[in-house]
């Protein structure tokens, strides 16, 4: 009996391509909650997870069209900056570099700019 041996990196690649192939059947049909941040805890269990520091900026939500703060307020960020985004639901952090929180929120602030 022929048994093929399979290569180690296609399969975590091809993972990989799946799930990102999948996020606009399951996104579009489940609201999302973003998430929000936790105070560490040394009983706490952390080996193998993924974290980073806390980023000084503001958390945003596309949902495939506008964009929004963590608590629901329209933002509205330059047309540049929104016309890579995907036609579904996704939400990170938004940031123009350390110490320069105000700079972003003029960058999305929470009303149209006005002309």
């Amino acid at each position: 009996m022929l048994r093929l041996k399979p290569d180690p990196l296609l399969s975590p690649l091809v993972l990989c391509l799946l799930f990102f192939l999948s996020l606009p059947l399951f996104s579009s049909a489940m609201d999302l909650d973003p998430m929000l941040p936790e105070v560490y805890s040394e009983e706490r269990e952390i080996r193998g997870w993924w974290m980073s520091e806390k980023l000084d900026g503001i958390r945003g939500y596309w949902d495939g069209t506008s964009m929004f703060s963590r608590n629901g307020t329209p933002l509205f960020p330059p047309d540049f900056f929104t016309a890579g985004l995907p036609p579904f639901a996704i939400e990170g952090e938004l940031w123009a570099g350390r110490q320069a929180f105000e700079k972003t929120a003029s960058i999305v602030m929470p009303e149209p700019p006005h002309g």
